[in-house]
């Protein structure tokens, strides 16, 4: 029994813990402000657009969205004809997608957020994925979709609160446009570094084997 009782704790070393409910309220003039458990990578939230081509004009192997000239910017909903955010204010994604890019990659577990208070919206997004529209997006850092989440900006404070179960190595996270966003939140781990969880494996199978001798 002892040796499984050492395995079992030296294994909850190495395996990563939940990290916790990383939340954003868009009150502050810094949108990448949170409240809740601290983020493990750098965050920049921008407008976007889809590109097809590059600067030449020839046709990209693989689309993507990419940063705005804009910044994306919060404020009261109500003021742009919209209605009321669920509290304060709200991420404007009216006039174009809003853009989560993560430093480095991030593992998530689940994914909320709160449209404001209005039925406006359902502006379809340009490409030709079927993902696209009003769905929330997520990609991998080759611009590779990793999967979505459809809400429907038509309903007032519709409330999206979806367990992802396991979306592995998340860089960009894409709001589509149309609507206000407000109270974002998500389970957020660092990706481990390659070869980390074998060496804690080798280091498990030499104890064990001490434990034998």
């Amino acid at each position: 029994m002892k040796p499984l009782l050492t395995t079992l704790a030296f294994s909850a070393a190495i395996i990563p813990l939940s990290h916790g409910i990383t939340t954003f309220g868009f009150e502050n003039p810094n949108l990448a402000t949170t409240s809740g458990t601290p983020l493990p990578s750098v965050l920049t939230i921008q407008n976007a657009y889809w590109e097809t081509q590059d600067e030449f004009g020839d046709l990209l192997a693989i689309p993507g969205f990419r940063a705005d000239v804009g910044s994306a910017v919060a404020m009261d909903p109500s003021l742009a004809g919209y209605g009321p955010a669920i509290s304060g204010k709200a991420l404007d994604g009216t006039s174009s997608p809003v853009m989560f890019t993560f430093a480095s990659a991030l593992n998530l577990s689940n994914f909320g957020v709160n449209l404001d208070n209005s039925t406006f919206g359902n502006i379809q997004q340009i490409g030709g994925n079927p993902a696209f529209g009003t769905n929330i997006l997520f990609y991998d850092a080759t611009d590779n979709l990793i999967g979505y989440i459809g809400l429907d900006q038509s309903i007032a404070g519709f409330t999206v609160t979806n367990d992802l179960g396991s979306y592995s190595n998340v860089s960009k996270i894409i709001l589509p446009s149309g609507a206000f966003y407000d109270n974002l939140s998500f389970n957020a781990q660092a990706v481990p570094e390659p070869g980390t969880t074998l060496l804690g494996s080798l280091w498990v199978l030499a104890l064990l084997r001490r434990r034998r001798a």
